[in-house]
């Protein structure tokens, strides 16, 4: 009687899982719903509120794509590595949407005060953020795996004051307190200024 060793086993189990890891789902439909894989990047979809919004948070946790409320992001700043915030102290005072490395948001950006909703937000992350350059949905889907989007990281330049004004289809990068380079392009806004309406639906890769 043939009998499978364990080694054989061993062998079965591990060419199963490998066939599950190298398979490939795709978001056909382009707006990011769910998550999806593509050529060795996770796709994730998020929304992230303005300031005063009640029903998404301001504060994105890029290593697990979550944005939490201020009030909870205040209890775990260490997990915290980018704020989205609407500044309306610009010229005229237009409402300004802008994503922020945490330490600039509260800090304040050449001269200008912090945000006092973060006036209690101790300790904040420094994230280097970066302008992708990449302004079409066909040039955020070309980065599909992950020595395009180390590339692209490599090649984009610092923003030094810690800030990224956001328009639709642009994108930009960001690295996580743990190392993670996320690229993150914005689909659209909803609502104005910094009210409860106010935030901005995105792509991630990672």
């Amino acid at each position: 009687m043939n009998r499978f060793s364990t080694q054989n086993i061993l062998s079965l189990t591990v060419l199963s899982l490998g066939l599950v890891l190298t398979g490939c789902l795709t978001d056909d439909d382009g707006d990011g719903d769910g998550v999806t894989v593509a050529d060795s990047l996770s796709v994730r979809l998020v929304t992230v509120g303005a300031q005063d919004n009640a029903d998404y948070g301001s504060a994105l946790d890029i290593d697990n794509m979550v944005a939490y409320k201020i009030a909870e992001a205040k209890t775990r700043t260490g997990d915290i590595d980018l704020i989205y915030a609407v500044s309306t102290s610009g010229i005229g005072g237009t409402p300004t949407p802008a994503i922020y490395s945490p330490d600039s948001a509260k800090g304040g950006i050449n001269g200008s005060a912090g945000f006092t909703f973060l006036s209690d937000f101790n300790n904040p992350n420094h994230t280097v953020i970066k302008s992708s350059g990449l302004t079409t949905q066909a040039a955020f889907d070309a980065i599909n795996t992950k020595e395009k989007l180390d590339s692209l990281w490599t090649t984009a330049a610092v923003d030094a004051d810690g800030k990224i004004n956001l328009v639709v289809d642009g994108s930009f990068m960001a690295m996580s307190n743990t190392g993670r380079k996320v690229l993150i392009r914005v689909i659209n806004f909803a609502g104005t200024g910094t009210g409860n309406s106010a935030n901005f639906k995105a792509q991630a890769k990672f």
